[in-house]
Parts: C-alpha cells; structure tokens; sequence
C-alpha cells in the first residue's frame, strides 16, 4: 500500500497532482498552505470544489525534490487547519475583551455573528467634573486652591490596604468564593468575567475580581472557560 493514496506524479517528473478532500480542507487552508510554498513551487488549481480539489504542483528549481514538495504540503494543510480551528475557538474571547473595551467608553459594539450590544447604563463612568474633556485654560480655574500634597508622591509599602498586605506577608493572594473562586494572584482584572456573568462578579477594593454568588449557571461556566489566565475555579457538587 502506497503512503500518499492522494498523490500522483507525472511520468516525466515534471510536475505532481495532489488531490484533496474539501469536506476535510476548506478551500481558505488549501490556499494558506499552497502559499507558503510559492518561492518553491508553481501551482494550479483544478477540480470541483465540492467533490475533490486538484492541486497541480512544479517545482521551480531542480534542487526540489518533488515528492518531499507533496508531503510538506500537506503537512502544511494540517497546520493550517488547526490555526482556523484554534481562532474560531478563541473568537468568543475576542468579541468579549472587546466589548468590555468599547461599552468602557459608551460604544456600541457589533460584529457579523452577534446583535448589536449596547453599552450598559452601569458599564459607563460617569464624567461629572468633566476629567475627560479636552483642557483649555479656562479649566486651570480653582486649581490654585486645591490641595495637591501628595498626589504625585512615589508608592511605598505604606500605601498597602491592610487587608491585602496581611495576604502578602503569607506570600499568597486569597482565592475568594466556596463553589465558585477566584485565584487573585492570577485575576489581571480584563473584565471577562463582569463581561459575561455581570450578576455573579464585580471589582474588590484592590481591583481584582471576586464572585458574588456561588451560583454555578451557564454564564459562570462561560466565564470560566474564556478567562484568559484561568483564575475562576468551579468546584461542582
């Protein structure tokens, strides 16, 4: 039995055919794999793209064993395959940080798979002393009497809320919750999390995430399974 059933070379070496499945390889990884081999080889495209697709291969140069050219390439379909696969999984992640990105600033979000998302009324700071307007020299007014001592002055040790400075004399940050947890030494605070489940996690005083509700639905479980550094920990009955 020959290795590449899928594979046939021409009788005076020229050149190869090598025959693909599209329902295993969609025409966007055929295309990614042939390309990187564009400085090697020249290529033809044949076939019915809903039965069998011929690729017909010739080696530019003599120093390209056309045999080994079949084999990387479809080495390469394989390769190409898994990255669609990996980025169709990760999508959802995506769109998340995304959209905690843009309702962050009052933006509606949209993309070709999901409904228009709307900014929350509680994803939106609000700005009343107009801290994020552009300054003119008219807003310097007043200033002369605030207090600014301190404002500007280097962190120490010092600045440590009590609570979390007692954690770190253990060497360990706490992981708060019972079923549902949050590993804080992980938590970066990019917000997937409040993204998809906003009634079961908010912000502690320290920034980091901490759950709410040691309700385990299906929001949770999302939230667990994009966290980007995997800090939520459910533990089911």
């Amino acid at each position: 039995m020959e290795f590449q059933t899928n594979v046939s070379i021409s009788d005076d070496g020229e050149f190869a055919t090598v025959e693909i499945n599209p329902d295993i390889f969609s025409l966007e990884v055929i295309y990614s794999a042939a390309y990187t081999f564009l400085d090697k080889a020249y290529f033809i495209f044949d076939g019915d793209p809903e039965e069998t697709v011929k690729v017909k291969l010739k080696p530019k140069t003599d120093e390209v064993e056309l045999e080994e050219l079949t084999k990387e390439l479809q080495n390469e379909l394989v390769n190409y395959a898994v990255y669609v696969i990996q980025a169709s999984r990760n999508q959802g992640v995506r769109n998340a940080i995304i959209q905690r990105a843009l309702n962050t600033n009052g933006v509606v979000y949209t993309d070709e798979e999901s409904e228009e998302v709307e900014a929350g009324e509680a994803d939106i700071i609000q700005d009343e002393e107009g801290i994020a307007e552009t300054w003119s020299p008219e807003k310097s007014e007043g200033l002369e009497d605030m207090d600014l001592d301190g404002i500007a002055k280097s962190w120490t040790p010092d600045d440590m809320p009590d609570d979390l400075e007692e954690d770190e004399e253990d060497g360990e940050y706490p992981v708060v919750g019972d079923k549902v947890k949050v590993d804080q030494s992980l938590c970066t605070n990019c917000g997937t999390c409040r993204t998809l489940a906003p009634e079961s996690f908010e912000l502690d005083e320290n920034g980091r995430s901490k759950p709410v509700s040691q309700e385990i639905d299906e929001n949770v479980k999302s939230a667990a399974e994009t966290c980007p550094v995997n800090a939520i920990i459910l533990e089911e009955e």
